[in-house]
């Protein structure tokens, strides 16, 4: 009997401890009590406040039938890179997927604008970039061919990568080489059939590219010298620069000066500026550091906008592959000592071709020099060069579409992209240059008597200084040749190349 109840008390005490009276923890109950649970109904592990990605509003968390965050009624609040502007929330530095960046480029993982030439770099770690000869340090990359090498086939030199067929070309010398004479007007031929830009929308582009990458913190200037011409190119560009909707801040204009500046003081005035001189031995050296000094201040031009003022041969490697140039001075250019430095430019080569073909019809003439023993040659060389130069000089002719005015002067000029990037042309055609020096020596060679002379006494075109006054109604060129105790003078007519006087001694 009494072991009958203790079973009985047994069974009944394990019947309740297996009975609490409640259900089963599960998905959908209302609490978060089951593992991967992140939220039920209405609990929420960490409430139901939208995440911090998300704008204020008025959207809150759901919660899913799987009990999970459903965060839809928060995306209508917005969030960045959602690819819609919400001005009230974000700009630039704080959301640039959505807001873009006024100067760089969005890194839309990290969601921060870098400047462009940071995104050349393969790392900001102080390795070398994967395209371009960069040694990537932060803020910005540092050009550094020498340790990093140079793309392609271009060689390393004085810090900066060149084309071998660009340094071959490299010369330092006052005369145009001696060349087969079509060469001489490849960039004639080039300016009249190249893709140009009047003035008008020429500046509009400048303005773009200033705007559009901001390490253009330089223009650069190479003029021909002595051109009136190009150098009030020069001052309506600066001019119109500094004023409109944006103007450009203008911190300064380095000036090649030694002894005179190019573009006088009272011209520099009449845009508001004023110049620092350069002087010197005014080599590439020089150049380049009176650029870098002047633009170490200026990461971005957003701080100013540097300009320098010089002879084209200064300016940039763009000079190199022209053999027209008559002066190349050596490597490197303003130009790429400045990229060196992570910094850019955009060059403006103003070329004037009245001062270049002064110094081609010489050079043409003084090929004669070593061709002084074939009176034949002579003769068939000076009809040919004379045709040559016909033929090439009066191509290019004025086109009204490239008419502006500059400072106040009439000119016809148009703007056309160069070689290498960023460097511009800006070229005024001349179609009615004549070869003074072939053309007066040509008829100074069809008279036997004087033929005879030079030829006879080896008085070659090197031997002539050679004069001229183009004063209109008075043109005039003067010859004066001397060798040994020789001396020949003669004057002709400027436009019909009579002879009007001369003189065998």
């Amino acid at each position: 009997m009494t072991l009958k109840w203790l079973i009985t008390g047994l069974l009944v005490l394990f019947i309740c401890a297996c009975d609490d009276g409640g259900k089963n923890p599960v998905c959908g109950d209302g609490s978060l009590n089951t593992p991967g649970e992140t939220c039920d109904g209405s609990d929420f592990e960490g409430g139901d406040a939208c995440p911090s990605r998300y704008y204020p509003g008025d959207g809150r968390l759901l919660c899913t039938a799987a009990c999970g965050l459903d965060e839809s009624a928060c995306e209508a609040n917005g969030y960045c890179g959602d690819g819609i502007l919400q001005a009230d929330h974000e700009t630039s530095g704080t959301c640039c997927a959505d807001a873009g960046c006024p100067a760089g480029i969005c890194d839309p993982e990290e969601n921060v604008c870098r400047l462009p030439w940071e995104l050349e770099c393969a790392t900001l770690d102080g390795t070398c970039g994967s395209e371009l000869p960069w040694r990537c340090e932060a803020p910005a990359g540092v050009y550094d061919c020498g340790g990093c090498g140079c793309p392609g086939d271009e060689v390393c030199t004085h810090e900066v990568c060149y084309l071998p067929e660009v340094l071959s070309l490299a010369r330092q010398q006052n005369l145009l080489p001696e060349l087969p004479l079509d060469d001489y007007f490849l960039f004639l031929d080039f300016a009249a059939s190249a893709g140009a830009m009047g003035y008008a929308e020429f500046l509009a582009y400048v303005r773009l590219q200033l705007t559009e990458d901001p390490r253009r913190v330089a223009l650069l200037f190479g003029e021909s010298h002595n051109s009136p011409d190009e150098q009030a190119i020069a001052l309506q560009l600066l001019a119109d620069l500094q004023s409109g909707e944006a103007p450009w801040d203008i911190t300064g204009v380095g000036m090649e000066n030694n002894g005179s500046p190019l573009v006088a003081d009272e011209d520099l005035a009449l845009v508001g500026l004023s110049s620092t001189g350069i002087s010197g031995d005014l080599t590439n050296t020089s150049y380049c550091n009176a650029a870098v000094t002047a633009t170490a201040d200026l990461p971005t031009n957003d701080g100013g906008l540097y300009v320098q003022y010089m002879g084209s041969g200064h300016v940039t490697r763009e000079t190199a592959p022209w053999d027209m140039h008559w002066k190349v001075v050596s490597f490197p250019h303003v130009a790429e000592c400045l990229l060196r430095e992570s910094r850019k430019s955009l060059t403006v080569l103003l070329f004037d071709p009245l001062v270049w073909l002064i110094q081609t019809d010489v050079a043409m003439l003084w090929q004669l020099n070593d061709q002084f023993t074939d009176r034949d040659f002579i003769t068939a060389y000076l009809v040919e060069a004379n045709d040559t130069w016909e033929g090439h000089v009066s191509s290019p002719g004025t086109n009204t579409d490239f008419d502006a005015s500059f400072m106040g002067q009439a000119l016809n000029v148009r703007f056309i992209p160069g070689l290498n990037p960023d460097v511009y042309f800006a070229y005024l055609p001349r179609p009615e240059r004549t070869a003074w020096f072939l053309r007066s020596y040509q008829a100074l060679w069809s008279e036997p008597v004087i033929q005879d002379y030079f030829f006879g006494n080896g008085m070659v075109p090197g031997n002539c200084s050679i004069s001229w006054d183009m004063t209109p109604g008075a043109e005039r060129l003067s010859y004066w040749c001397t060798k040994d105790t020789l001396e020949f003078t003669a004057t002709l007519n400027g436009i019909t190349f009579e002879i009007l006087e001369h003189s065998l001694q």
